[in-house]
């Protein structure tokens, strides 16, 4: 006799809520899965970043055009359980993202991580709570080494 052993998963869905807290400063902080119409935000949070010259792998500015194919692709993923992606959201405006997109065949227990937060919402505990919930969310995907 053979037993087969059911793993349910509950896997992040695009816009859904995943919880409020508050940051070091008071600020009250809202993590959730990206929606279609962050499309403007997710354009001057990269941007910001850029301006910055922050540690990224972005180093130029992107067009609205470019943003809305980068939207596109991170929400297929996200529906497709390749990928997990959370942003921070303050006074309505995405100010942190974080996403663990999974990789293929042999290596599909590893994730590969990137996260960001705008320059005037570090240091007040915004990175910490998405590299927590990036932890938990990945597990859900399946992958066991970010």
């Amino acid at each position: 006799m053979h037993f087969i052993l059911l793993r349910w998963v509950i896997v992040l869905k695009v816009g859904e809520l995943i919880r409020n807290f508050k940051a070091r400063d008071s600020k009250d902080v809202l993590l959730r899965s990206p929606l279609w119409s962050d499309i403007d935000d997710f354009l001057h949070f990269i941007n910001s970043l850029v301006d910055e010259g922050a540690d990224i792998l972005a180093n130029t500015k992107r067009t609205r055009e470019e943003e809305v194919d980068f939207v596109s692709r991170l929400i297929t993923n996200i529906e497709r359980n390749r990928m997990i992606s959370v942003v921070a959201e303050v006074e309505g405006h995405l100010i942190g993202h974080v996403e663990v997109t999974k990789k293929v065949g042999y290596a599909s227990h590893v994730g590969l991580l990137g996260i960001s937060v705008l320059k005037d919402y570090r240091d007040i505990g915004i990175g910490q709570e998405l590299m927590k919930e990036a932890e938990t969310q990945a597990k859900n995907l399946g992958v066991e080494i970010i």
